[in-house]
């Protein structure tokens, strides 16, 4: 079995400036975060270490692209739960875009659709199995 892997980008639309600088700035009330790999158990604490400064950070909408997500288990369903959490006690909220077919049967059978939508984002679209949630899914 191989080790899990998961690659985080952060940017913050108009901010000119990279994750380097996550930790100690937030430079824009937006952020976008694209996971890629598979978020679970030895994953998930990664993702709270990017979360975490931003819900210090309000109010932040966070934006997470997780078209690239090939798995994703319980542990990174309650990080998205955490993050989204502490963003809105700020009075901000994260948002997941573009979830997978797989992705967005797991919302959907964890009631976590409701919570996690994307209005957003604007029109939704389906293709190549990707889909945008808005709260009118089902």
């Amino acid at each position: 079995m191989t080790a899990a892997a998961l690659s985080i980008v952060v940017s913050f639309p108009g901010a000119g400036c990279g994750a380097t600088e996550l930790a100690t700035v937030v430079p824009s009330a937006q952020a976008l975060v694209v996971l890629t790999g598979e978020l679970d158990m030895a994953t998930a604490p990664h993702l709270r270490a990017v979360l975490e400064p931003l819900g210090r950070a309000a109010p932040t909408l966070v934006t997470v692209d997780v078209a690239s997500l090939s798995f994703i288990d319980a542990s990174g369903l309650g990080e998205f739960v955490r993050g989204n959490n502490a963003l809105e006690r700020g009075g901000g909220g994260l948002r997941l875009r573009s979830p997978s077919a797989m992705c967005v049967r797991l919302l959907r059978m964890t009631q976590l659709d409701v919570l996690l939508t994307a209005p957003h984002i604007g029109n939704p679209t389906e293709s190549a199995g990707h889909h945008t949630m808005d709260a009118s899914s089902s």
